[in-house]
């Protein structure tokens, strides 16, 4: 079974980390969820409540809040822990995946998109994400390739995909506000996959949140399934603080994409 803690952990690692046993702690610039939170997952090598009162004091030596990616597979002693201390729950997200030969057919409409791969990130994706999100999004050791979809009136769409065999993952999609619904998604996930099987992948994976219908919906007709989800709970005294990023997905296509 896949584990998509740890996928999404080497995804965005964050800037500075600590681990406490098994469990991971992330931060920082606070622009996204996943770069600043912690994965709880496996034995911190010590007591549920000593190991978070030392999750929190880490996370409040940085000025940011103690913030926990809760996922299906955490363990119910921390979640009660967390609910002990009146941890708020935001808003959940799905980690959809698919078999790469089980995505081509949807991605096989014709488009008047024509596309191109790069290596280093996009003019369209720097003007359609904060820097702060961007720079999160990107800091990771592993290998990734950004796709844009153009036509005559310049470039349309855009996102990256990380290669982590037997995974590739695919982020920051964007496309431009005046140009949605005219298939530029579709050519940017196609051009993003195509080669990935020769890069010993063979599953595509992607986040969304679960209330974005419309990207859920159009996900599900590429073929992708809801593989397991998560939302972060924040500790009490800091759930007004702005740090953190509320949203938490890169993936926010039209539904006629």
């Amino acid at each position: 079974m896949t584990d998509f803690a740890a996928a999404t952990d080497r995804s965005t690692p964050g800037f500075e980390r600590l681990t406490i046993g098994h469990w991971i702690l992330r931060t920082a610039s606070g622009a996204t969820g996943r770069a600043n939170s912690a994965t709880l997952h496996g034995d911190p090598g010590m007591a549920a409540a000593t190991a978070v009162d030392r999750m929190e004091a880490w996370y409040g030596e940085r000025g940011q809040p103690a913030k926990v990616m809760v996922w299906d597979a955490t363990a119910p002693e921390v979640i009660a822990e967390l609910e002990r201390r009146e941890y708020t729950a935001g808003r959940p997200t799905d980690v959809m995946a698919a078999p790469l030969e089980q995505v081509w057919p949807g991605l096989r409409a014709p488009t008047r998109m024509r596309t191109r791969v790069e290596t280093e990130t996009p003019d369209l994706m720097r003007s359609l994400t904060r820097a702060e999100r961007l720079g999160e999004i990107v800091h990771s050791n592993l290998e990734r390739r950004f796709a844009v979809a153009f036509d005559d009136d310049g470039d349309v769409g855009t996102g990256m995909a990380m290669f982590d065999p037997p995974l590739v993952g695919i982020f920051a999609m964007r496309t431009r506000g005046d140009r949605q619904g005219e298939g530029a998604g579709s050519a940017v996930i196609r051009a993003l996959l195509d080669g990935a099987s020769n890069c010993g992948c063979g599953t595509a994976w992607l986040q969304v949140e679960s209330d974005n219908h419309r990207a859920n919906q159009w996900y599900a007709r590429l073929g992708f399934v809801t593989r397991t989800s998560y939302d972060h709970w924040v500790a009490p005294f800091t759930a007004a603080s702005p740090a953190g990023g509320a949203d938490d997905t890169d993936n926010r296509p039209d539904s006629r994409q």
